[in-house]
């Protein structure tokens, strides 16, 4: 009987009342940081691009002057050993001259001289070259017989050397 009194004894300690509803509840001693309510969330920033988005961004920040859906893109090394980026990407709702003009506007802003321009069977190539040994090869062609984007005018293989 004894044994009986202090197990419901003991239970009745362990019992607990919710508190009234117009009760506070007591504050925590820790606080834990706040993330600003526009934070994005960790993995999203190490979420894949968006289908026809550039893997990274090209060196220097320099940024495509024209809608655009890449093909390819891949890094890799000069023959000197210096870092090459190389992409193919259908340029989009502009014509090859808009390409070839905006691009040589964007390329020259970053130091790099007025193109060396050659056309071979319907594609036109300029090679923009700078002081510091840097140089872009860009080949555009106009028309794709299987484009990938509906609106795609042509393509844009560009090659970037570092050295």
């Amino acid at each position: 009987m004894i044994v009986l009194l202090a197990a419901a004894l003991a239970l009745a300690a362990c019992r607990q009342d919710p508190p009234p509803a117009d009760a506070q509840a007591p504050t925590a001693d820790v606080a834990e940081p706040a993330s600003p309510p526009d934070a994005a969330p960790v993995a999203e920033t190490a979420a894949k691009p968006a289908a026809g988005a550039l893997k990274s961004a090209l060196p220097e920040g320099f940024e495509l002057p024209f809608g655009f859906h890449r093909l390819y893109d891949n890094t890799g090394r000069t023959e000197k050993g210096g870092p090459q980026r190389r992409i193919l990407v259908e340029y989009l709702d502009v014509e090859a001259d808009a390409v070839r003009a905006s691009l040589t506007q964007a390329l020259q802003a970053k130091g790099f001289d007025a193109p060396v321009a050659s056309d071979v069977g319907g594609e036109s190539q300029l090679t923009f070259a700078r002081a510091d040994g840097a140089s872009v090869i860009a080949k555009i062609t106009v028309g794709r017989d299987k484009p990938r984007a509906e609106n795609a005018k042509g393509t844009l293989h560009l090659v970037w050397n570092a050295d």
